[in-house]
């Protein structure tokens, strides 16, 4: 018997096999069609709807960091026009620190450091606290007061006197507010600042 090709069969075959097989081709391209129109609509929609999204979490994201921004200025503005802090820049009393510069104290205003330094770089002083051991930790002391006293910073409170960003200490990220430091009633010439 002699062997016939697929297309061979099919031309000699009955009317009914010829239109199933038909129908069965053009509903199978149908599907595809349907498939592939659908998968182009849905992606374009998910396309705009994260497009959207990403919008959106980008401007809550904003907001967030301008209200710690605002907050953190709001806290180092309470050290910053204050007469304790004022004098201490004068005369670098130790009772001011033990009073005022303590772990309890940072906690409370949810800081880790703070920073106090004299635009003539004669006293510079910092320290830095882990909030959950109340301890110092004296090796990112060291690191915020290599950033508190640069020459980038000084330049920044000299120009502003006063702003608030978000600075990466050795392995951590802060939100920092500084400010140039006045007596209470915001008067006197500013000697230095703090940093918190």
């Amino acid at each position: 018997m002699k062997r016939q090709s697929i297309f061979h069969r099919f031309r000699n075959s009955r009317l009914s096999l010829k239109l199933g097989v038909s129908v069965a081709v053009v509903g199978v391209i149908g599907i595809v069609a349907i498939l592939l129109l659908g998968t182009v609509v849905v992606n374009r929609q998910f396309g705009a709807l994260e497009q959207r999204e990403i919008s959106t979490g980008i401007t809550r994201t904003e907001a967030e960091l301008h209200n710690i921004k605002q907050s953190m200025l709001g806290g180092v503005r309470a050290w910053g026009f204050w007469d304790d802090s004022f004098i201490y820049l004068q005369d670098q009393n130790h009772q001011f620190e033990d009073n005022y510069i303590t772990a309890m104290s940072m906690k409370n205003l949810d800081a880790n450091a703070i920073a106090y330094l004299r635009f003539d770089r004669r006293f510079a002083r910092g320290n830095y606290y882990n909030l959950s051991t109340s301890k110092e930790e004296p090796v990112q002391a060291r690191a915020w007061m290599a950033y508190s006293s640069s020459p980038a910073m000084m330049q920044q409170m000299v120009k502003n006197g006063q702003f608030s960003s978000f600075a990466r200490i050795g392995d951590r990220l802060l939100a920092i507010g500084a400010t140039a430091i006045y007596r209470t009633d915001g008067t006197g010439t500013p000697e230095g600042y703090v940093i918190i």
